[in-house]
Parts: C-alpha cells; structure tokens; sequence
C-alpha cells in the first residue's frame, strides 16, 4: 500500500462510546512521532490452522481453511497505565494481511508456478479489528479470516502482517508494527482429508460478541452424538459445512 498521511505529526483521533474524544499518538510514520519508545507490538495465533481441502481455479467447490485462523493483536508498554494501552488496542484503524509461504516459513508461495495472475491462497485476505472477550473474559483486539482457501495441496505457513493506516491516503507505504506466521497446516486430497474440527471456546465466545466469524453448529452435534451415544467409529470424516449449508438451503426451499 502506497498511503502516506496529511501530516506524519498529527495524532489519530477517536471516538469512544462515551463520545470522549481520545489522542491516539501517530503510529504511521516509521519514526512512530508522539508514540511512546517503549510501545511493542506482537501477534499471538491464538487459533492455528490446521487442515483444508484444495480448492482448484473454480469458486464453486471452495473448501475454506479449517479451523479460520484467529489473531490477537497483543500491545505492550512498561511506561504506559493499562488505560492508555487499552486506548491503542480499541483504536479502529489496524489492518492486517495475510499471505501463505512454505512448510519452512522461508519462502512467500503466493504465486502459482507457471502462471503469475494466480493466487494459491484465495478469499479475505485481508482483516479489520474486532475488540472483545475472549474465553477468559480477558478484553482483546481480535482478527478472524473465516474465508481462506488454498488451491493446490502440500504444507504451507500462513503470515500476518498489521499495519495502522489512516490520515489522508497519498504516496507511502505504513510501517509493519509486528508479523507472525503460523504452524505448519496441511492441504489435502479429498479422500485424505482428516475431517473439520469443533468450534472452539474462543471462536464461540466471540460469535456472541458481533464478531463476524462462521460457526459449525453441525460439527459441535456430531461431537455430542459421538460422546452420548459411543458411536464415534461412525462419525463423518468427510462432513463439510458448504455441504451442509447448501442441503438447509435446499430444504428451506421447499417449504
């Protein structure tokens, strides 16, 4: 991204429910002007892909990545109260970035071999923040990328990057605050693929905030059959929640 700010001195302004306007200290510039030196910035996956099912060069048969990734935006200062950390963590200007790189987290595979207008990795790359509980009740700023699909099988890596935009949009490219990559994740073929996991604590807790972020009600199901009636020898390993979206929408149809 090419942006660059009106001034690189001007705070960011923002307004909280309460509709008292807050400075938050420019983070645009690479000097970070009116930040505190001691401000860190660090990403915790707290959820990890695991598994997905190649999606091909069609939108039809799209398999999202299982489970989506979630990102906190962890913000630290030894200087700063806990109120004006809050501050930087509620600001509403983050954008992160995802992209996808090899097992060894050391070469970005983006790109298709051979055809360079293609993608491997398909869907929202992009994420905005969402500010809530997580499972502890602990307040965290949040980014969920429920919309990744990969096209070709193998092992990959998925990285992360935040930024802080804002001001008015001209010639400059922000500054990565902090990136991270994930564990190891495995695409695999239709016939291998080990099945999608239960919802967990987080994902759920933060569905009940507003957090615009898919859940599986028919995998969390299974799992109650499996553990009611001991029948986990005949559990779906192929269940799929497009398929089962699809047949609700089929039934729903017809009523």
């Amino acid at each position: 991204m090419h942006l660059r700010p009106k001034s690189e001195h001007a705070a960011h302004h923002r307004t909280l429910d309460n509709n008292k306007t807050i400075d938050v200290p420019n983070l645009y510039s690479e000097s970070r002007i009116g930040a505190p030196n001691s401000l860190t910035f660090s990403l915790n996956i707290r959820q990890q892909p695991k598994a997905a099912r190649p999606c091909g060069f069609g939108d039809k048969d799209r398999r999202t990545i299982d489970p989506p990734p979630i990102v906190e935006l962890v913000i630290e200062s030894p200087t700063l109260t806990n109120d004006q950390i809050q501050e930087y963590r509620r600001a509403r200007t983050y954008v992160m970035s995802c992209s996808i790189w090899d097992k060894t987290g050391t070469i970005d595979d983006s790109l298709m071999p051979g055809n360079y207008k293609d993608r491997r990795l398909v869907g929202s790359v992009v994420g905005t923040p969402f500010v809530g509980k997580d499972e502890y009740d602990r307040e965290g700023c949040f980014f969920t990328f429920p919309d990744l699909s990969c096209r070709t099988s193998g092992s990959f890596r998925l990285k992360f990057d935040i930024v802080m935009v804002g001001g008015t949009i001209v010639t400059r490219r922000f500054p990565t605050l902090a990136e991270k990559k994930s564990d190891v994740f495995h695409v695999y073929s239709a016939k291998d693929f080990p099945g999608i996991s239960a919802n967990t604590l987080l994902a759920k807790r933060l569905r009940e905030q507003g957090c615009d972020l898919p859940l599986k009600s028919g995998n969390d199901k299974r799992l109650r059959v499996a553990k009611i009636g001991g029948i986990g020898s005949e559990i779906r390993d192929d269940y799929d929640a497009d398929d089962e979206r699809q047949k609700c929408c089929c039934v729903r149809g017809f009523l």
